[in-house]
C-alpha cells in the first residue's frame, strides 16, 4: 500500500457504547429534573466492547435536548471511554463525532484512539448529510454545530469526575463527522452559539464529504490548531479525495495531508495502521506542552 504524506504549505458519527458490569455509571441528563432511567434519549447502537483494552466510564451521557429528533423531550446523548481503572486520572480525550456512512462498522475508527491510550467521548450529533448547499441541510448543520458545542461544554463540566485534561482536547471524526470537525473550528456560521475552541489542541479528519463551505461560511482560522487530513485514493460515498486535498489545501501550513494508495472510506486493517502511526505523532506533538 502507497502512502503519500504531504505538509502543504499552500496547495494542496452515530454510536453509545455498552456498559457491561455492575459498576458502569448511567448519566443523569442536562436537566436535573429529568431521570436517565425513564428519559426519551435516542436509542443507542450497542456495541461490544469486550476486545477493548478499555472500560466504558459512562454511557449515554445526556448533553443537550434534541431539537430535530421524532419525539419531544428527547436528548443528544455521548459515551466515554478510556483506559482501564484511569477513570479519575486526568488525561487528555478525543472527542470523536462519528459520520453517516452506510454499511461502515461502527466504532472501528474512534477504537484507534482508545487503542492509543486516550480518552475517547463519542456523542450522538446531528447528520450532516452530502448536499450542504439545502437550506434544510444548512439549518441542520447549524444545529449539529451547536451539538459539538454542547457536547464540549458537557465534557469540561464533567472533567473532574471523567478525568478529562480540559486543556487537552482533539476533535476528530471520519466522513460527515470529520466535515464537522473541520467546519467547527475553522468557520463561523451565523445563526450559532458562540463555540468554544478552548483547550483543542488539534483536529483529525479521516475520508472527509466535504472541504470547508467558505461560500456560504465565514472563514474564522486558528493559527495554533493543527490539522491531519486522511484519505485513500479509492474513497467513494461522497467521500472523493478531492475533498480531502481541497481541504489541505483550504488550510495550508495549518494542515498534514496523508493520502493512502487504494484505501477507501472504511476502516480496513491497513488503512487502520496508517492512521494509528500518524496520529500517535500527531497527539504526542500536540500534547507535549
Amino acid at each position: 500500500m502507497k502512502i503519500c504524506t504531504y505538509i502543504s504549505a499552500f496547495a494542496l458519527s452515530t454510536l453509545m457504547c455498552c456498559c457491561t458490569g455492575s459498576n458502569k455509571e448511567v448519566a443523569t441528563p442536562v436537566e436535573e429534573s429529568v431521570d436517565s432511567t425513564e428519559s426519551s434519549a435516542p436509542a443507542a447502537e450497542f456495541v461490544p466492547v469486550e476486545n477493548l483494552n478499555a472500560e466504558c466510564y459512562v454511557d449515554k451521557l445526556s448533553y443537550a435536548v434534541c431539537i430535530d429528533c421524532d419525539v419531544l423531550d428527547q436528548f443528544r446523548t455521548m459515551s466515554i471511554y478510556g483506559p482501564e481503572k484511569k477513570v479519575n486520572e486526568k488525561m487528555p480525550v478525543v472527542l470523536f463525532i462519528e459520520g453517516d456512512v452506510k454499511e461502515m462498522p461502527s466504532f472501528e475508527w474512534p477504537r484507534v484512539f482508545i487503542d492509543l491510550g486516550y480518552k475517547v467521548c463519542i456523542p450522538k450529533c446531528s447528520n450532516i448529510k452530502a448536499d450542504r448547499n439545502n437550506d434544510k441541510t444548512i439549518k441542520t448543520f447549524r444545529t449539529a454545530l451547536n451539538d459539538v458545542n454542547d457536547a464540549l461544554t458537557t465534557l469540561k463540566t464533567k472533567a473532574d469526575k471523567y478525568g478529562i485534561d480540559t486543556t487537552k482536547i482533539f476533535l476528530a471524526g471520519n466522513a460527515s463527522g470529520a466535515f464537522l470537525a473541520s467546519s467547527y473550528i475553522y468557520t463561523y456560521v451565523s445563526g450559532t452559539e458562540p463555540l468554544s475552541k478552548e483547550g483543542i489542541r488539534g483536529v483529525i479528519s479521516i475520508s472527509t464529504t466535504n472541504a470547508l463551505n467558505l461560500n456560504e461560511f465565514e472563514k474564522n482560522f486558528d493559527s495554533s490548531i493543527k490539522s491531519l487530513i486522511f484519505h485513500g485514493t479509492a474513497a467513494e460515498q461522497n467521500a472523493e479525495p478531492l475533498n480531502s486535498k481541497q481541504l489541505a489545501s483550504q488550510l495550508g501550513e495549518l494542515a498534514e495531508f496523508v493520502e493512502v494508495e487504494g484505501a477507501n472510506e472504511f476502516p480496513t486493517p491497513e488503512y487502520t495502521k496508517v492512521v494509528k502511526d500518524k496520529c500517535r505523532e500527531f497527539l504526542k506533538e500536540h500534547t507535549a506542552n
